[in-house]
């Protein structure tokens, strides 16, 4: 499936509701989701062909061509989310989970830094491609 701004833009719309009422493991994995889309869409304006949705791994390819520095810390955080998993997001993230450590909790301080994350980077991103 082909990425486009507007996907980004209405996932974090919605991790926002979802952090507003207390689902913060559906928001911190929206939250990633478009993180991951907004680094897509950034290898794909560059050119660079990947392979999966592996966070860490996009983040590599591309930092071989554009300095990604301004936004690594929120790769960072966003690519330890990868081991998350609540009750109340297991069928909605299936497809990040499987096999993955499991954490007894998600807080609002670790959505709102996920949201706020998945912002710059997508802010960052849409700075390029304009």
């Amino acid at each position: 499936m082909k990425k486009n701004t507007n996907e980004i833009i209405r996932l974090l719309k919605s991790a926002n509701y979802h952090l507003n009422n207390g689902d913060y493991g559906i928001s911190c994995y929206e939250s990633r989701l478009s993180a991951i889309y907004s680094m897509e869409i950034l290898a794909n304006y560059l050119n660079i062909e990947i392979n999966g949705s592996n966070l860490r791994e996009i983040y590599k390819q591309i930092n071989k061509i554009v300095n990604l520095s301004s936004i690594r810390y929120c790769i960072d955080y966003l690519d330890s989310l990868k081991n998350l998993e609540v009750n109340y997001c297991d069928t909605y993230c299936s497809d990040e989970i499987p096999g993955a450590e499991v954490l007894d909790y998600v807080n609002y301080d670790d959505s709102f830094r996920a949201y706020k994350c998945s912002n710059e980077i997508k802010d960052f991103v849409f700075r390029i491609i304009s």
